[in-house]
């Protein structure tokens, strides 16, 4: 997972350590770390581990289902926390269903997420390498 890729880079800015590896820290750890390293906001918190709950549903659960409410209710919590999305017709369930849908609105999510991260990486002189 992409996020999880880049949170490993934000933990790398300060504990760049070859006996440290931070893959092999869960999900939420590495989000803790994060936080407690001061590079992570800790009211965006909130945002990471829904994604990582997500996941862990999507993953481990036969036949989940994310309906388009669930996207919308995403994307409020988000917008709540400050991330600013680019149209907000996404976070209005009956204009979503019409301009947008449930892909489109996890994509819009996920930019947000991976574009904080990246700018931490950026604020502290780091590139992300390909």
């Amino acid at each position: 997972m992409v996020v999880e890729a880049l949170l490993v880079e934000v933990i790398n800015i300060k504990l760049n350590d070859e006996e440290f590896d931070a893959f092999e820290l869960s999900f939420p750890k590495k989000v803790d770390l994060c936080v407690s390293l001061g590079l992570l906001n800790r009211t965006k918190k909130p945002a990471y581990l829904k994604l990582n709950s997500l996941r862990n549903r999507f993953a481990h659960r036969l036949g989940y289902q994310f309906t388009l409410k669930d996207a919308v209710d995403y994307a409020n919590e988000l917008n709540e926390m400050g991330f600013c999305f680019s149209d907000n017709n996404i976070l209005e369930k009956d204009l979503s269903k019409q301009y947008y849908d449930i892909d489109i609105i996890l994509i819009e999510i996920l930019n947000w997420l991976t574009i904080e991260l990246q700018s931490t990486l950026f604020d502290h002189g780091k590139a992300v390498e390909e």
